[in-house]
């Protein structure tokens, strides 16, 4: 038997003790909307605050799990896009640009745009990038998940990622739409999430996993990175996301045009870390080409008093008059 499953009923058990006032004070405090919007109001992200031990803490507290959780989606980008010659690919919440740069690594080929509400987060991503020297591969940029088209072109990338991100989102249809838009017909989408894991009976894992995201996580990732409200609200968002199940449904009954058939389809559903955490994969339905509305002919009726060309008179009996003896 693998020693993480070991490692995490212990954490559970040993960090329990020592978060269970914590976790008291955090019930029924209801997750914070300052996800990333940096607004001339506040002008901030709550994520620029944990920028910089963001990714040590990540490491930490999923035991370098999410790395294989990250490689798992780009698997299913470069399965997508190996045919594609130069391919053109988004990440959406990128923040310190993980997904960006593993994403450059496996597919040499392609072009990453990564985009996060975060500049805190992006100017870490961005010497990260200058790090590993790939900085004509992976351009990041600030933009808000709710309003990608003032930035980015229509239609222009075969395949989007977003890992941990839509969670944080409070329109989350608009930016599904959003991706929608960008993407070219049929292009995939790929997202990583959390959920609150099954708690059937006799699933003991799973609750011990369940627990751990959502107690220990916050308690843990509060007092590495000096700021408890930001991992209270991963708790929260946590338990305020829909399962695996309900956001299925919601993805494909999203519909982004004048049209009334879905814009999306979720082909797959993988549940990884005993069901804590999902990777949805989300085919695009726009289709390869536009619908163009029928156009109803209307014939020019002339202006009263205005003078009638007698060329246009002189050929309409002619045109009728081939057309009779074709």
């Amino acid at each position: 038997m693998s020693p993480i499953p070991i490692l995490i009923v212990v954490g559970v058990a040993v960090l329990g003790i020592f978060s269970h006032q914590v976790i008291k004070e955090q019930q029924g405090v209801p997750p914070p909307l300052d996800f990333g919007d940096a607004s001339a109001e506040k002008g901030y992200s709550m994520f620029d605050f944990i920028a910089h031990r963001y990714d040590a803490i990540n490491r930490i507290l999923a035991f370098r799990m999410d790395v294989g959780w990250r490689k798992q989606m780009v698997q299913l980008i470069l399965a997508e896009v190996q045919d594609v010659a130069d391919p053109k690919i988004l990440d959406v919440a990128t923040g310190t640009a993980d997904v960006a740069l593993m994403t450059a690594s496996m597919i040499p080929s392609a072009t990453i745009v990564g985009v996060d509400p975060s500049n805190g987060m992006l100017d870490v991503g961005r010497r990260k990038i200058q790090n590993q020297q790939r900085q004509d591969q992976i351009q990041l940029q600030w933009a808000d998940a709710r309003d990608l088209t003032s930035t980015l072109e229509p239609s222009s990338f075969h395949a989007a990622t977003m890992a941990f991100g839509i969670r944080n989102v409070p329109e989350r249809n608009v930016a599904l739409c959003e991706i929608y838009n960008v993407l070219t017909p049929e292009a995939l989408l790929t997202i990583l999430e959390f959920s609150e894991p099954s708690t059937t009976e006799g699933a003991i894992l799973e609750r011990a996993a369940g627990v751990f995201i959502q107690h220990v996580v916050p308690f843990v990732g509060g007092i590495l990175s000096g700021q408890p409200r930001m991992y209270k609200h991963l708790q929260n968002s946590i338990k305020n996301f829909p399962s695996p199940v309900e956001f299925e449904a919601y993805v494909n009954s999203l519909v982004c045009t004048s049209s009334t058939q879905p814009s999306f389809n979720v082909e797959q559903v993988q549940h990884l870390n005993f069901g804590s955490v999902q990777l949805y994969s989300i085919r695009s339905l726009k289709p390869l080409v536009e619908p163009v509305p029928e156009q109803v002919h209307q014939q020019e009726i002339p202006v009263p008093g205005e003078p009638v060309d007698e060329e246009d008179e002189a050929e309409e009996p002619t045109v009728e008059a081939e057309t009779v003896a074709a």
